[in-house]
């Protein structure tokens, strides 16, 4: 998962040209640095070897939530029809 350059590629957001990365928004990637949401392993790693605290953002305010696996969902379309629930 990695940042997109606002001014180039943020409008083709949504579109499948990369190689199987997730690309998110500069603002989304802010939040997920300020918060700390995917940045468990690499702290626990900080704590014990410094090469890994420049990775991450002095002024966090880490999440309880955080983690390191965010599962993304598009709920732009209808799921197929065999993965619907029936109508009742």
């Amino acid at each position: 998962m990695h940042a997109t350059d606002p001014d180039l590629f943020e409008p083709m957001l949504g579109e499948p040209s990369s190689e199987g990365c997730v690309r998110v928004g500069g603002t989304m990637n802010r939040f997920l640095d300020v918060n700390g949401v995917l940045d468990a392993d690499v702290a626990r790693l900080a704590e014990t070897d410094r090469r890994f605290a420049s990775l991450l953002l002095a002024e966090r305010e880490v999440t309880s939530l955080a983690g390191r696996l965010l599962i993304v969902v598009d709920s732009s379309e209808q799921p197929p029809a065999s993965t619907r629930p029936p109508n009742g």
